[in-house]
Formats: structure tokens, sequence, C-alpha cells
């Protein structure tokens, strides 16, 4: 099934706006975190706020064929 990846923030900055992910039929968000911190090293050991489909989700969420994964870095502030 193909996902759909779009970034925010530094993310974006780094790796582009969006791309489009392959994944077996049943897969969760945190295959897709794996595989994100796989093909982009740079951020491993980073923590995300996913959202699929414009909600917030947890990571044993699954997916589904078109599903719009959006990737954000933590907010912070002061």
């Amino acid at each position: 099934m193909k996902v759909e990846v779009k970034y925010y923030a530094w993310i974006r900055e780094e790796i582009g706006e969006k791309e489009t992910l392959e994944f077996n039929e049943g897969a969760t968000v945190r295959e897709i975190v794996k595989k994100l911190v796989e093909k982009h090293t740079h951020l491993a050991g980073e923590n995300f706020l996913i959202a699929v489909n414009g909600r917030t989700v947890d990571m044993d969420t699954c997916l589904n064929e078109g599903d719009v994964v959006s990737v954000f870095p933590p907010a912070g502030g002061g």
C-alpha cells in the first residue's frame, strides 16, 4: 500500500515537503517512523508528533491505502 508522508518545520527543511512510501497492508505508524529513520539516518533519536489524515495518532495506529501521514517535530517553547 502507498501512503503520502508530509513533513513540517525543520524536518521539511532537511527532507523536503513530502514523499510517497510503500508498506505492507496493516502497517502501523511505528513502522513508518522506523522506515523514515532508516532512510533519513539524521532523524535517529528524534521524537515526532504524528497525524494521520489530520488526526493525532499513537504509534500502534494501523494505516490504510492512501492515508496522509504528517510528521512534526515535538512542540517546544518557553
